[in-house]
């Protein structure tokens, strides 16, 4: 009887530690590195919005940028941040990942940390980023602040407000996700820089099944998705900025070709291209690609008159003409004259040997700077949206599916597809934003990948533990259960709730979970343990 009892303890006390650890590396997962495939929480969240002034984006201290960059380079962060940069391809019917060639790591914090130090001379005071830095466009960093703020957020039943600290530079790498989340789907998912032929137009003949035959016009080079690249002008009161049209006579070919069955775009003399002769005609009635040499580029696919004329304005060789900038100044290129050859910022090499990713990492970085965190009208403003998406929450993507506010990544991808934030009326360029869905999902990899919102591991300790709650008839029934004569008989001394309540408390520990997980599973949670890693390593300890 005795060692019945010894060995029925024994049972229960092995059940108890295994459901222990099996919880425990749920959420040491979650905290340590989520992945981007967690199923979400039935939930939604609702946010109450703190008035904080806009005004301390661009404050951009050196101890801000450091505070930022050591974020950056954490383990937690260096473990995912990859995931950001890989590119796709499909192959029957599978989508594989691989590190995009084009754009990296590296590349990108390198370019990143010089626009928020040195930003781009605009030659004028009054033209700049905000009011810490009259006189150039630098990317937000935030500052050494840190903002009590109220969230609200749980089952519309049952809603909790949670009193949370968002850090000064939390607001910068809120950026940061932004402009990622465009640079993914702009370029570093297809690991291309020059824009695709990506519109088909269908024939009026069909095939022999009588389905309707698709083609891609070689006179997409001159625009797609209703907008016309060659009309695409400054707004008032900048026209002289904007580029003249390309001399006739100028054949370019993009460094890209896309997909089977398209090609890559390209511009010409008339006759310059043996398809032009298919007479396959584009949106805008056009089968040539005479003067069509404006279609986007780099990983924002910066397009048209105006923004390349911005460009040679400002960091090319326009802005070394008119004393904007001198050969010393950090991060320009005045030996490239943008408007002549926009072709330039996808070469593969710049003329000295060296690849061009600084030059497409900068041309998108101050576009973003320059036509994204300038964006303000009587109706929205980037800045001020920016504050209130960060004290909000930023919508904690991965766990709150339902009845989410998307305003503001819609808005964003807009005006850097559009150049209005209230898609598709944006004259004259009406229509929808393209690729919508995947600037979405992008902005929710690049927030996981960066780790923000801090607040949000113990978001994830408490959907991991409501979660849990909500399986407790299924432990019950696998785990704390013992035999007895012959029967399966449930525990009374190891019982759930009192397990899930002592869990609870220990989680609100400062730093709770990780020091919890690192002492608990010493030698098994690294900056690259995650999930099933974690569980084996549990396991072991049963």
């Amino acid at each position: 009887m005795k060692r019945r009892r010894a060995l029925a303890a024994s049972a229960a006390v092995t059940a108890a530690a295994l459901l222990y650890v099996i919880i425990l590396s749920i959420i040491c997962s979650a905290v340590m590195g989520g992945s981007q495939d967690d199923e979400p929480a039935s939930a939604t969240t609702a946010r109450e919005m703190q008035s904080i002034s806009s005004d301390f984006l661009d404050s951009n201290s050196a101890a801000t940028i450091q505070a930022m960059e050591k974020h950056i380079f954490s383990p937690q962060v260096q473990s995912s941040i990859q995931r950001i940069f890989n590119s796709r391809v499909e192959h029957d019917g599978k989508v594989f990942y691989f590190g995009s060639l084009k754009y990296t790591v590296e590349g990108f914090w390198r370019n990143w940390k010089r626009m928020m130090i040195d930003g781009i001379p605009t030659g004028s005071s009054s033209v700049g980023s905000g009011i810490h830095s009259r006189g150039k466009f630098v990317l937000f960093a935030g500052d050494n602040i840190d903002r009590d703020v109220i969230i609200t957020h749980g089952k519309q039943h049952k809603p909790i407000e949670r009193a949370v600290t968002i850090k000064g530079y939390e607001f910068g790498l809120a950026n940061m996700a932004v402009f990622l989340s465009q640079a993914m789907v702009g370029g570093i998912f297809d690991d291309t820089c020059d824009g695709l032929n990506e519109q088909p137009q269908e024939l009026r003949k069909k095939d022999q099944f009588g389905n309707p035959i698709e083609v891609y016009p070689i006179s997409n080079s001159c625009g797609q998705y209703n907008q016309y690249y060659q009309d695409m002008s400054c707004p008032a009161g900048e026209q002289g900025m904007e580029c003249p049209q390309i001399s006739p006579t100028t054949t370019i070919q993009s460094s890209f070709n896309d997909k089977i069955g398209q090609r890559g775009l390209m511009c010409g003399p008339i006759g310059t291209y043996p398809e032009e002769a298919k007479n396959y005609k584009n949106d805008f009635g056009r089968s040539d690609v005479q003067g069509c040499c404006w279609w986007g580029r780099g990983p924002l696919q910066s397009k048209g008159l105006c923004s390349m004329g911005k460009m040679n304005h400002y960091i090319g060789a326009k802005a070394l003409a008119d004393g904007r900038i001198t050969r010393s100044t950090s991060g320009v290129y005045p030996d490239i004259n943008f408007c002549t050859t926009p072709n330039k910022i996808c070469e593969t090499n710049s003329g000295d040997g060296k690849d061009t990713e600084d030059l497409r990492w900068t041309v998108a970085m101050f576009e973003f700077a320059e036509k994204v965190q300038r964006y303000s009208n009587s109706n929205w403003d980037y800045k001020q949206k920016l504050v209130e998406y960060v004290s909000g929450g930023m919508n904690l993507n991965e766990y709150y599916p339902f009845d989410l506010d998307h305003s503001f990544i819609h808005a964003v991808s807009s005006i850097v597809d559009r150049g209005c934030h209230n898609a598709p009326n944006c004259l004259p360029y009406v229509g929808e934003v393209t690729k919508l869905p995947q600037r979405r999902e992008a902005l929710t990899i690049a927030l996981s990948a960066l780790k923000i919102p801090k607040f949000r591991e113990q978001q994830v300790i408490d959907t991991t533990l409501e979660y849990m709650k909500s399986s407790k008839s299924g432990f019950e029934e696998t785990l704390l259960r013992y035999k007895r004569q012959g029967y399966s008989v449930l525990s009374e001394r190891y019982r759930f709730d009192d397990f899930m309540d002592a869990l609870s408390r220990m989680s609100q520990f400062s730093s709770p979970i990780t020091h919890l997980c690192t002492w608990v599973i010493p030698g098994c949670v690294t900056g690259t343990s995650m999930g099933s890693e974690i569980l084996r390593c549990s396991l072991q300890m049963v």
